[in-house]
């Protein structure tokens, strides 16, 4: 492996970690999709500091290291989008059950909206009494 592929890896790993760091102090990554943009960084780190591995395991595999860099970055960039993919989604699931609560809980507000501002019934009649039994 070159020693300016093993720059950029290292630059663009650390890039990353510091990328994420940025965003999580200010609260934009949470979860899953955090471990899994750090686990990149870190993978990318790793590949660029242990290069006589990569070239190794290449050789063992039979593809140029470079081949096995970009499908080891390919694997760790799909993890991270669908950990990403799978948090929207919850959240989508959770908007809609928000807005099926609220229209729910805005139709019984109407009802009793409807209920307050209907005029009073008419006083009831009086009870006749019955007729005193004295003489």
């Amino acid at each position: 492996m070159t020693w300016t592929l093993r720059i950029v890896l290292l630059v663009l790993g650390l890039g990353l970690l510091g990328v994420m760091v940025g965003l999580v102090r200010q609260g934009r990554v949470r979860g899953g999709a955090r471990a899994a943009w750090f686990l990149t960084g870190l993978v990318l780190i790793i590949l660029a500091l242990a290069a006589e591995g990569v070239v190794q395991a290449a050789e063992a595999l039979g593809a140029p290291p470079l081949v096995l860099v970009l499908l080891v970055l390919a694997v760790c960039l799909a993890v991270a989008g669908l950990v990403s993919a799978a948090r929207a989604s919850r959240q989508e699931d959770r908007a809609v059950a928000l807005e099926r609560d609220i229209a729910s809980l805005r139709d019984e507000l109407n009802g009793l909206r409807d209920e307050v501002n209907q005029p009073p019934p008419p006083p009831a009649e009086p009870k006749p009494r019955p007729p005193s039994l004295r003489t």
